[in-house]
């Protein structure tokens, strides 16, 4: 069952909502219990065998969690069987297929993922390393398992860490709720509903006809092709992240944003501080402070902390697949941020005007590698984009115009996305969202939740998530792009 899905937005949201609100006014323990089996349903639904995962998932990190709070003097092997398992688990379903294959740049990958596996892993290591150095709660199990499962953001984020979610679910008071918070709540699920329905699956029709066979393409249709992905990924994952601080909002409860517009930003350091943020926060928390420290004990020079940096960011690549083009893409963004460090570091900056093309561009070429399957189709689509094949930009336009005005009098066609037309529409959707980065006086779309303004954002929301709404009972539903991660 998507977010994106009738039966979903129509069926399961507002049953469990409505509920909750009831059971609440005369139990509140009773309330989070019915949230929990709301989750494990929800999750159950997607298969089975994963449930099963995941709920023996849950019960050991419990009982982890409780011998670090009870054996002091074990506290250290607890953690490491703790921590080993679950990487381990994690490992095996994610990285399995890859290291079982013979080693070749176009090794397809890993087995058929439990769903949400790497997030709700990283949580509960997260909770573990904090029970350990006495940050973490002594919490029921309902309680914790609520934390782990909690639908919203149970399939992709964000990572939550225990101190911003569990204080609120025990707060008796949280579940009442303002009319100002629930139009914002409102707001944000249409929102990410319009990203994900609207733009991102528009995209999704040329990314997906591009890049599985990118040696068809020509200049214009490779870039398009790329720049479709680099926005695509952005709404779809950003509107997943919108939909889930949403339907949070409809609980009184507050999540960390995942995005700040993040293709504003002029710099591959400030980028991924704004990209994917509690998955960056997870990094350097529980991964990179830990080795930078342990670095420091054997050098402290400058090549050591670039390094560092590479590795870090070869790791969070290898995190998203096992795959070489992830492993590439990590690698590609570890290196732009040891440059960008050591320009710094020595007093160097790009003009402000050169500064951002330079990441744009160094992102739409990375993205390349995150959505290739191969190694091999990834250099296809570069040496188009780069022009082996020669500009083909007079024939491209012709073709378009073509075939726009012949299917103008045909609208199955236009609603079909075929041929060119669909890179026509893509191309408008990739000016539209050039315009809304280079406007200075643009909607900040990732900070409209702290607006003010009740009506307006009633406004919004009707018709943007009645335009989705309209789409999505014509089928146009596809499930996110980080479910596969």
């Amino acid at each position: 069952m998507l977010f994106n899905s009738l039966e979903f937005i129509f069926l399961f949201l507002p049953l469990s909502w409505f509920l909750y609100l009831s059971i609440n006014k005369r139990h509140h323990g009773a309330a989070l219990l019915w949230l929990l089996l709301c989750s494990l349903f929800f999750y159950g639904l997607w298969h089975i065998k994963d449930l099963a995962i995941f709920l023996c998932s849950i019960i050991f990190n419990f009982m982890v969690a409780r011998f670090l709070l009870q054996g002091e003097h074990k506290k250290t092997l607890y953690l490491a069987v703790g921590v080993s398992v679950n990487i381990g688990v994690l490992f095996y379903f994610k990285y399995a297929g890859f290291f079982s294959q013979p080693l070749t740049f176009d090794s397809p990958g890993a087995l058929i993922l439990p769903l949400g596996i790497s997030f709700y892993t990283f949580q509960q290591i997260s909770y573990l390393v904090d029970t350990f150095q006495g940050r973490g709660g002594n919490h029921p199990f309902s309680r914790y398992a609520l934390f782990v499962s909690f639908f919203p953001q149970l399939i992709a984020g964000p990572i939550l860490h225990h101190d911003e979610i569990l204080p609120q679910l025990e707060d008796k008071a949280r579940p009442v709720i303002s009319g100002e918070r629930l139009s914002s709540a409102v707001f944000l699920f249409s929102l990410g509903l319009f990203k994900k329905v609207v733009v991102a699956d528009t995209l999704g029709e040329v990314v997906k006809t591009g890049f599985s066979h990118p040696e068809q393409l020509g200049l214009a249709e490779a870039w398009i092709s790329a720049l479709a992905f680099t926005f695509q990924l952005y709404f779809d994952f950003g509107g997943y992240s919108d939909m889930a601080r949403g339907m949070c909002g409809f609980f009184n409860l507050d999540i960390p944003m995942n995005f700040t517009n993040p293709y504003r930003k002029k710099n591959i350091s400030d980028f991924w501080k704004s990209w994917h943020i509690t998955l960056t926060r997870w990094f350097e928390k529980y991964l990179y402070f830990p080795l930078a420290l342990r670095a420091l004990r054997i050098s402290s020079s400058m090549f050591m902390a670039l390094a560092l940096n590479t590795f870090i960011f070869v790791v969070i690549g290898f995190w998203h697949g096992a795959g070489w083009p992830f492993i590439v893409f990590g690698f590609l963004h570890g290196i732009a941020l040891s440059c960008h460090k050591l320009f710094k570091h020595f007093g160097m900056r790009f003009p402000p005007l050169l500064a951002w093309p330079m990441t744009f561009s160094f992102l739409v070429i990375s993205w390349v590698f995150f959505r290739s399957h191969s190694l091999t189709a990834a250099f296809k689509m570069l040496r188009t984009m780069f022009g082996e094949k020669g500009s083909n930009l007079s024939t491209f336009g012709y073709q378009v115009l073509t075939d726009v005005k012949a299917s103008a009098a045909n609208l199955h066609i236009l609603m079909e996305f075929r041929s060119s037309l669909s890179y026509f529409i893509a191309f408008l959707i990739i000016v539209s969202c050039l315009c809304w980065i280079f406007s200075p006086w643009s909607i900040d779309f990732d900070d409209l939740r702290a607006k003010k303004g009740t009506t307006g954002k009633i406004i919004a929301s009707t018709l943007m998530f009645g335009t989705s709404v309209f789409l999505l009972t014509l089928g146009y539903k596809y499930e996110f792009l980080y479910f596969n991660f």
